[in-house]
């Protein structure tokens, strides 16, 4: 009778400590895999604070941009008021010094000189007005041009921390569900391990009757 209540005795302990060990696992398990879910939800703010940064270093392309162009016809605007005024001072001064001697100021005369200078000014007027244009559009079309390529380098890096965030949780629940079937495994093996050591304390062999 002593030796079953040791066999017993055995036996009990045996499944207590595989019962121990196999919880011990299921923890250890059950921390890694909150771990990579804690890591996937890092990876997902990162993301959001890529397009985040992205949008904003967009915005400032762009408004850099506005503010390129508004110089840019604010330099134009005085260039071509410069422009007018020394055109007109001088074709006034020359139209003062023929009409003084006595000359006609008209084309085909021998003050035609006068209208020449007036048309030259009017051109180099237009000329400064579309330089001022195309300075403006091109630096529209830079700013554009880098805000669009921010974003899009923004969006690419933040999909791929939102595929290793998914990659992470997907792992995150291979080890979960791992940890259960081993868990299963390890109590089922702690139980057959518990009855052997119980049947062979006990001395119990097996009969088999045909």
């Amino acid at each position: 009778m002593a030796a079953s209540y040791i066999a017993l005795g055995l036996a009990l302990l045996s499944a207590y400590a595989g019962y121990r060990g196999a919880q011990s696992k299921k923890k250890g398990s059950g921390t890694k895999a909150r771990m990579m879910m804690n890591q996937a939800d890092e990876y997902d703010r990162y993301a959001t604070e890529l397009e985040e940064t992205g949008e904003e270093q967009a915005s400032y392309f762009m408004q850099r941009g506005r503010e390129i162009r508004k110089a840019y016809e604010i330099r134009g605007s005085a260039e071509i008021a410069l422009s007018v005024a020394a055109g007109a001072q001088m074709v006034g001064a020359k139209t003062a010094a023929y009409g003084s001697s006595g000359a006609r100021v008209n084309e085909g005369s021998s003050a035609d000189t006068i209208v020449y200078q007036a048309l030259q000014n009017d051109i180099n007027t237009q000329t400064i007005a579309w330089n001022m244009s195309m300075s403006q559009k091109t630096a529209m079309r830079q700013a554009r041009h880098n805000a669009y390529v921010t974003r899009q380098n923004a969006a690419s890096a933040a999909r791929r921390a939102r595929f290793q965030a998914n990659q992470t949780r997907m792992s995150a629940k291979a080890v979960k569900e791992g940890a259960d079937i081993q868990y299963t495994a390890d109590m089922f093996q702690t139980a057959s391990s518990s009855l052997q050591t119980f049947y062979t304390t006990n001395e119990y062999s097996w009969e088999w009757k045909t």
